[in-house]
């Protein structure tokens, strides 16, 4: 805060500052603590603070999930891509790989049909 512009008790000629001189200063002083307290009270805020915070955040976990998706996308068509011909055909070592993890499974599934048949006649 500033000190009012007229100094001791006396204005210009050793004369007392009029009403008006005074009442200015008052109204002077009355703006600037005003304006303290209005950026106090901005300081202080913590709704206002925490919401904008919030909106920050928000908006960059949009960003980063729109950035995902772009990148998703782009791999799967890459492997898209990968895996079919340019007429969007299968490519035979795709289907050879399919056919292979196909056959495993099935053998794991004949394999433990036959050891459940084994365990259950030699219970009996």
């Amino acid at each position: 805060m500033t000190a009012p512009k007229h100094s001791g008790g006396t204005g210009a000629g050793g004369r007392k500052p009029g009403v008006e001189a005074i009442q200015a200063d008052i109204e002077q002083t009355r703006e600037q603590l005003g304006e303290t307290v209005d950026e106090l009270a901005a300081k202080l805020d913590v709704k206002s603070k925490t919401k904008a915070r919030a909106a920050d955040v928000k908006s960059q976990a949009n960003e980063k999930a729109k950035l995902v998706q772009e990148r998703a996308t782009e791999l799967g068509q890459s492997a898209k891509d990968s895996a079919t011909d340019s007429q969007g055909n299968p490519k035979p070592s795709v289907l050879g790989g399919a056919a292979s993890v196909a056959a495993v499974v099935l053998g794991v599934i004949v394999l433990a049909s036959i050891r459940k048949k084994r365990r259950g006649s030699h219970g009996s």
